[in-house]
């Protein structure tokens, strides 16, 4: 019998039953491995083998419920991007040099490496039953005909690609744009990140790149509508994709998709909205890896040391040594969390797509006495001078007034505009450290701990990743907090948050 008819059968079963053979039939193809080809670091290959278990394309594949998106998954062959489980090829044992001498952060967490490393996708999916009652939509060409309409006004020149297993086709476009190389059960799409750190008065928002070529999703935590997580809100009408949470978290190997009570879709509303929205982003989200393997968001006190090569979106010279520093209270991070590197550093990562237009963009981070200097390069053009990271706000070359204290300016907005001339911004006033360790207790806008560093603004021609590199020119501690991409053409109306 087939894994989906095996899978079929046990979904009609009772729980006791259920089990034994669940069981029964795990212990039946332990035995089988897949061998998988993958693109290595250095654009090379390397054999990938992954134990055999149900993936998240079996476990779909047995729900009944959403047959017309699978059929579809499996036509665009989306359906064999999803296979990976886990290199077997990372032994943490190999790296165990990194850890000495042992190495005790601020935190009290004593440096430690990843345990695995796990590949994860998660899907959005439409049941059979919300594409024909709210939609009309009964079969595949149906299906194909609305990822037309909703694609080709924003991709017109693609719009005679008809071959569906070609990236560009609309089909492709609007299964792939449910897709994301994370494993992200419900909480970990933002509510893990909404740690003390952010203040509960002000919206939260999560960008997550998706498996359609060069899209964002937003995930936004409306303040006002607690316990649920809206995507792809617009604000003009509010509209916005909700999971259905009868239906979520459906656990595969490799996976986990959740029901959606709508159609997710790139369309020209969502590619507007994204494309006039400041966009700040988290330096941890900008890598899978730390989801995947249960780094990023586990609400522990860790950090970690991330061998060369275990990030996808990152390369880096020898010497140089990528720590990610789970959130902690006495951190001034926002989400809590930071990147962080010591002594020479030469590094590259690249971004998350960003769409068309033209962008400020800002470097988010806490500067301290213990921080070295850098140089900053934008898609390979160095921008600016080196930026000292020991120099705090507090310095005359910065500029900073704490909010209230000049009684002629009460909210610090004529002092945001005099920092802004000398290229800095004070921190969001979204977030705090709630353990007064180092920083004072206080919101990243009233500390001289807290700054944003104008990288420059750019026009990026269409949307697509960039690359922001990093060298170090005085050795010391270097940490990311966040970037920020900003249209030029909210600058004038951005509030303090």
């Amino acid at each position: 019998m087939q894994i989906k008819q095996k899978l079929n059968k046990l979904t009609t079963m009772k729980k006791p039953t259920l089990l034994i053979l669940v069981l029964g039939l795990v212990l039946s193809i332990q035995a089988q491995v897949s061998k998988t080809k993958i693109s290595s670091a250095n654009n090379g290959s390397s054999t990938i083998q992954t134990s055999a278990g149900f993936t998240i394309v079996d476990v779909i594949a047995a729900d009944i419920r959403f047959s017309l998106f699978y059929e579809a998954l499996q036509q665009t062959g989306l359906s064999q991007k999803l296979l990976l489980m886990k290199d077997e090829n990372y032994n943490p044992e190999n790296y165990k040099s990194m850890l000495y001498p042992p190495f005790t952060q601020g935190s009290g967490s004593i440096d430690g490496l990843p345990f695995t490393k796990k590949y994860g996708y998660t899907l959005l999916m439409e049941s059979d039953a919300t594409y024909k009652d709210k939609y009309g939509i009964e079969n595949i060409g149906q299906l194909k005909e609305k990822a037309k309409e909703i694609y080709d006004p924003v991709y017109p020149d693609d719009a005679n690609v008809t071959d569906v297993t070609d990236p560009r086709n609309s089909l492709n476009r609007y299964i792939a744009y449910h897709v994301i190389n994370k494993r992200l059960n419900y909480s970990k799409f933002i509510n893990d990140y909404d740690t003390q750190h952010m203040l509960k008065t002000y919206d939260m928002y999560e960008y997550i790149e998706t498996m359609c070529p060069n899209t964002l999703m937003e995930v936004r935590i409306v303040r006002s509508s607690p316990g649920v997580n809206y995507f792809n809100m617009i604000n003009s009408t509010a509209d916005a994709i909700q999971i259905v949470r009868s239906n979520s978290d459906n656990d595969a190997t490799n996976g986990v998709y959740h029901e959606i009570d709508k159609i997710l879709a790139y369309d020209i509303n969502v590619s507007t909205h994204m494309s006039g929205i400041r966009l700040r982003m988290d330096a941890a989200s900008f890598f899978p890896e730390l989801t995947n393997n249960n780094m990023r968001g586990n609400g522990n006190v860790q950090s970690w040391i991330i061998p060369k090569g275990y990030l996808e979106r990152f390369t880096c010279a020898e010497g140089t040594v990528f720590t990610y520093l789970n959130s902690y209270g006495g951190y001034l991070d926002y989400q809590g969390d930071e990147v962080f590197f010591k002594g020479s550093y030469d590094f590259s990562i690249v971004t998350p797509p960003i769409p068309a237009g033209t962008y400020e963009v800002r470097f988010g981070y806490c500067p301290t006495g213990g921080r070295g200097a850098a140089q900053f390069y934008w898609d390979n053009v160095p921008q600016g001078i080196p930026l000292d990271l020991r120099v705090t706000a507090a310095n005359a070359a910065i500029g900073y007034i704490k909010p209230g204290i000049d009684v002629s300016d009460p909210s610090g907005y004529i002092n945001d505009k005099k920092m802004r001339e000398k290229g800095y911004m004070k921190g969001p006033s979204t977030y705090k450290d709630y353990i007064n360790r180092w920083y004072g207790g206080t919101v990243a806008r009233n500390s001289v701990y807290a700054l944003r560093r104008i990288i420059g603004t750019f026009t990026f021609n269409k949307s697509e990743t960039h690359v922001f590199t990093v060298k170090s020119v005085m050795e010391g501690q270097f940490m990311l907090d966040y970037l920020e991409f900003v249209p030029v053409s909210l600058l004038d109306t951005e509030n303090v948050e």
